[in-house]
């Protein structure tokens, strides 16, 4: 299983 960190993270590139 594995956590959605990537998400998290292109979400905040996405933010920025």
């Amino acid at each position: 299983h594995w956590i959605p960190m990537m998400l998290i993270f292109l979400n905040l590139f996405y933010v920025f």
